[in-house]
């Protein structure tokens, strides 16, 4: 089982009813934020299995270096497009989150 940090799911993707705990499927959007515990490996793994199981949109967001590695499938076999921003980026929700932005530097101001 592997559950996000934060997940977002669109609102026409939610059932009637659904099971206590977590959500049997993958979310829209996963966001993931590094802790020092955390290897490069097993964040790589997590994003592999976020876009292979229909996710379309992961945030791994990296409070130390100030920075977000975002993750798009792209549809060419399991591929996808990765785009780094840096704190004078602003981040968007893409198709996911239409209209979404965020500066980076208003996250990392505290």
């Amino acid at each position: 089982m592997l559950a996000p940090d934060i997940g977002f799911i669109i609102a026409a993707r939610i059932p009637p009813t659904l099971p206590g705990g977590f959500v049997p499927f993958a979310p829209d959007l996963a966001v993931e934020v590094v802790s020092p515990g955390n290897t490069k490996d097993e964040i790589h793994k997590k994003v592999e299995l976020y876009l292979r199981y229909g996710t379309r949109l992961v945030w791994i967001v990296d409070p130390k270096r100030q920075s977000i590695q975002v993750y798009q499938p792209n549809g060419a076999d399991n591929q996808a497009t990765v785009t780094y921003l840096g704190i004078a980026n602003t981040l968007d929700g893409a198709a996911v989150l239409p209209g979404f932005t965020l500066p980076l530097r208003e996250l990392f101001a505290a």
